[in-house]
Order: C-alpha cells, then structure tokens, then sequence
C-alpha cells in the first residue's frame, strides 16, 4: 500500500518534494506516530489560507535568550531574508511588521532590512521600537546608511495606514516632521512616542512651510517628545496653515504639556488645536507634572 495515501498532508496538490524522498521519510517516520502526526501538521500550516495567518503580521527581534553567547546565529531579520529569497510570494502577504531592538542591538549590524523592506508592497503597520528590556534610544544615524534609506521608503509604502515609533533618535528634528511629511497619503495614524531629533541643528530654521503635507485625512495622531521645548514646534508647525494638516478629520489626539517653562505656550497651542479639530473624539493628556496644573 503506498503510504502516502493514508495521510492526509494538506499538500492542496502536486508535491514539489521528489516522491522518493516523502517516501524515505514516512518509512523513517511509521513507527514514531507522535513525528508523524507532527509532520503533518507542519505540512497543512503551509497551505494558503494558513500562510495568511503565519506571515500577516511579522516580529523582527533579538533571539531570545540570544546574548554574546549565541551570536553566531541567524537573527529573525536574517531568516526572514532567506525565506523571502526562497519563497517571495510570501512577501505579499505581510500587512504588519515590528522592528525591536532589545539589547543585542541587532539593527546596528544588519544588512537584509533594504532587501525585505522593499518587498512589503502590502504592508499596512508599520513599528519600530526598543524593546521592555532596553532603555537606550535607537539612533537612527548609529544604522547602515542602506538600512537608514530602507526605513525612510518603508513609510511612502502605497497601503501603509499606521506608523508607530517609540523610543527613536533622530539626527535632526526636520526629520522627524519627515515621518509626517513625507508618509504615504494613505497614512491615517502616526504615533511618534519619545521621539526627537537634535533640534539645536535646526532650532533657528524656518521649517513652517518648507514641510509640507500631503493633502489626506488624519484619524489620529500621538507625539511625546524627549524634549519639552520640541512639542511647542512639532504643534506650531502643524498648525501653520502652508504645513496642509487636516485638522479637520482628526478624531483622536494625544497631547503632551511640557514642564514649567513651557507649560503656557503648551496651553496656548492646545486651545488653537481644539478650536481647529472639531471632529475630535477621544482625546489624552499627558504632563510632565501634574502639579502644575494645581
């Protein structure tokens, strides 16, 4: 009896393994049913409707438990590139990626984000972050300059709707407005938590106006800054009128009140925001002390 016919592989067709090998593995496997059983189920996860689930949304992070000590393995970004290479469809299928950089700060080294990136014609969200274990900022100046490009064009993406940043260095405050600026048109929420650029490059620039918006919608928007004096500037610009924001769409807004030097420009900005966003629905505070306010 030809064994292959007692299973059920979910192959959904003609098998691209030659025949003689799927024969040399059930005989190796028969008498190990736990294996086999197993094998199966690897083999049915790799049908269509289950390569949605598996590649629709996609962690790019530091090995667990990697450290020094396992160094010489293949990070996720890496095995995510020999999988693509192999199998490319599987790139279209991607809607959501993570970029984490815990403590190994594999970012600095990697090569295959300008490969990947570019394949993810269909990716809607966009993250990018240091992980719970890694207080230090990612400094996008600190990545190979291939990668530095890959991630500027990642947020022109044609179908990208969400942007998420957190804990992220910028060279100058110019292009953190980029992020803004310079998305796709199909961006509707962009969250830039603890997010800043070397505003002192550019502190004396006139940046309102030079930055300018493309005409979309915006359903919501969250900045926290690492510096109190950059929200009054990141909100100045957005509320010039040559910047082109729509607050008019906007439906949910975090706004961070700065410390006591800047606590009446913030409050003064604030009241312009919400008489320019009249859509608004949801909206969060967050103070650098509440105290303050009493």
């Amino acid at each position: 009896m030809d064994r292959r016919m007692e299973l059920d592989l979910g192959a959904g067709g003609t098998p691209t393994i030659p025949e003689e090998l799927i024969d040399k593995i059930l005989d190796l496997l028969w008498d190990d049913q736990k294996a086999l059983k197993q094998s199966c189920l690897a083999s049915r996860s790799f049908v269509r409707t289950c390569q949605k689930l598996i590649f629709e949304c996609i962690w790019l992070e530091d090995i667990p438990n990697g450290g020094d000590s396992n160094a010489h393995l293949l990070t996720m970004a890496q095995r995510l590139e020999l999988l693509l290479r192999s199998t490319p469809h599987f790139a279209l299928l991607i809607k959501g990626l993570h970029i984490v950089s815990n403590w190994t700060k594999w970012l600095t080294r990697d090569k295959t984000l300008p490969f990947i990136l570019p394949l993810l014609v269909n990716l809607r969200r966009f993250y990018i972050s240091n992980g719970k274990k890694n207080s230090d900022y990612i400094i996008i100046p600190y990545l190979p300059k291939a990668v530095q490009e890959a991630l500027f064009a990642t947020w022109r993406s044609p179908k990208l709707t969400h942007i998420a940043m957190g804990c992220i260095a910028f060279a100058l405050f110019e292009d953190v407005l980029s992020v803004i600026s310079q998305s796709s048109h199909s961006v509707r929420n962009i969250a830039l938590c603890m997010v800043d650029g070397d505003v002192n490059n550019n502190r004396d620039s006139d940046i309102n106006g030079r930055l300018v918006i493309p005409s979309r919608h915006m359903d919501s928007l969250t900045f926290t800054p690492c510096e109190d004096e950059h929200s009054a500037q990141f909100y100045t610009w957005l509320l010039n009128l040559k910047t082109n924001f729509s607050w008019s769409s906007l439906r949910k807004l975090h706004f961070y009140i700065g410390g006591e030097f800047t606590l009446e420009e913030d409050l003064s900005l604030f009241r312009h925001i919400l008489t320019a966003s009249p859509s608004i629905e949801e909206l969060h505070i967050s103070m650098y002390d509440c105290r303050l306010l009493t």
